[in-house]
């Protein structure tokens, strides 16, 4: 734009930055924190890299927009005012830069959608039917956004009146179209994602107050949805003027962000406590013996054809001790499943049916050959017993056939404290 760049693009311009630089301060967090709890990139860490290439692509091509201006101006001020021939070469400029961030900016919005979506891959991935579901939300990700990017490039026929300046191209250069078709999917989408965790939250065994405290966690979507509502009938009533649309886009740019890493961030706040790196290490204290038949028994007692019934390990040093490694276990959940606990694989489908009485002790699955523990001496009645080096992740046993795992890159998990013997 021709001469001293007014209030309001100074103030967008600000905006444009401060909002940019927020939304990239959350995602280089979320990357450097997954790093220092020493943890691989996931799928959804994959994602947020290329978030932010978008993201910055979109604040390059959007600033010199604003600085050199583009075709979508009032008729009024046409009226009035006389173009030069610089002037019309940087409108030009400045409108095909703005049709080019376009596909950036709504590809930076469905991969923020993407990550949330992956999180909720990770963390329902036991629940029943959810595979199905997750797949079709994959599905519908990916329709809208070719919707989104195909409205991008056929609002206005023929294409060069996105950056026709002289003659006046009428009102297909604010992409009026396009701005209504992002905003109804961004609103259905978005619903979509706020929607899908409710079932399983609200079947979590925790207290209201945790229940509520997961709910507004995955809840934040609605945020955007208020914006995109909000957002809407300002940029249609101001006929998608540049320097009011790029101010409600970098608000919804940094929402986007907020909503998607988050929960992710919230997981990662803090290590695990000292004790419980030293149990995933393997050099913690033995557990108290236990048995099991589909459902965890965290007491020592046999939960066998009876329930639970109290044992003297359940009083004095060594039963705290054994609450003190429960708490590890639920740490380590927390982590990877957003305090959502893993729901039990059903015994005909998976695994068979739970036949043989186990422990994990040093890394390896002691299976008693359906003789009982002792739970008081930490012993067995009868020898020999049946040792495999063993871990469990995802709910999953995994052995090594004899090899030692790599703890230093890969620690043995906390989830080995809990106690389950699949049938093998």
């Amino acid at each position: 734009m021709a001469g001293k760049l007014s209030s309001d693009t100074i103030q967008t311009l600000v905006l444009l930055w401060v909002f940019t630089w927020g939304a990239m301060f959350l995602m280089v967090v979320r990357l450097i924190m997954r790093k220092v709890r020493s943890q691989k990139f996931d799928l959804g860490d994959k994602l947020t890299f290329l978030a932010m290439f978008c993201l910055m692509a979109r604040l390059g091509f959007i600033h010199v927009v604003l600085i050199w201006g583009s075709n979508n101006v009032s008729a009024a001020f046409r009226a009035k005012h006389k173009f030069t021939s610089w002037e019309i070469y940087q409108r030009e400029m400045g409108s095909k830069l703005t049709i080019t961030s376009r596909p950036f900016y709504n590809t930076y919005l469905w991969v923020q959608k993407s990550v949330v979506l992956a999180l909720y891959q990770r963390i329902l991935s036991d629940v029943y039917h959810t595979k199905i579901i997750i797949k079709a939300y994959w599905a519908i990700l990916v329709v809208t956004y070719v919707i989104i990017q195909v409205a991008v490039f056929t609002d206005c026929r023929p294409i060069h009146l996105y950056w026709q300046v002289v003659p006046d191209p009428g009102t297909c250069s604010q992409a009026l179209g396009e701005l209504v078709i992002l905003g109804g999917l961004n609103i259905f989408t978005d619903i979509l994602l706020i929607i899908l965790p409710l079932p399983t939250l609200l079947k979590v065994n925790k207290s209201l107050g945790s229940k509520l405290r997961l709910l507004s966690l995955f809840s934040l979507g609605i945020f955007l949805v208020i914006i995109t509502v909000i957002r809407l009938p300002f940029n249609i009533k101001e006929g998608g003027m540049q320097i009011n649309r790029t101010t409600w886009a970098s608000v919804e740019a940094f929402t986007a962000a907020f909503v998607a890493n988050i929960p992710t961030l919230y997981t990662l706040r803090r290590a695990l406590p000292e004790r419980a790196s030293e149990l995933e290490r393997g050099n913690g204290r033995k557990m108290e013996g236990w048995t099991e038949d589909g459902k965890s028994s965290r007491d020592g007692a046999s939960t066998i054809g009876r329930s639970p019934t109290p044992t003297k390990s359940q009083t004095g040093a060594p039963y705290q001790k054994h609450k003190l490694a429960q708490k590890s276990v639920e740490i380590q959940e927390r982590r990877k499943a957003m305090f959502i606990p893993p729901i039990p694989p059903k015994d005909d489908v998976v695994l068979g049916g739970w036949d043989r009485k186990a422990r994990i002790k040093d890394g390896k699955v002691e299976y008693t050959g359906g003789r009982e523990w002792d739970v008081e001496k930490e012993e067995l009645k009868v020898e020999p017993l049946q040792i495999r080096k063993a871990r469990i992740v995802a709910g999953k046993v995994e052995y090594t056939e004899g090899r030692e795992w790599d703890v230093k890159s890969e620690r043995l998990s906390v989830d080995s404290l809990i106690m389950f013997s699949p049938k093998i």
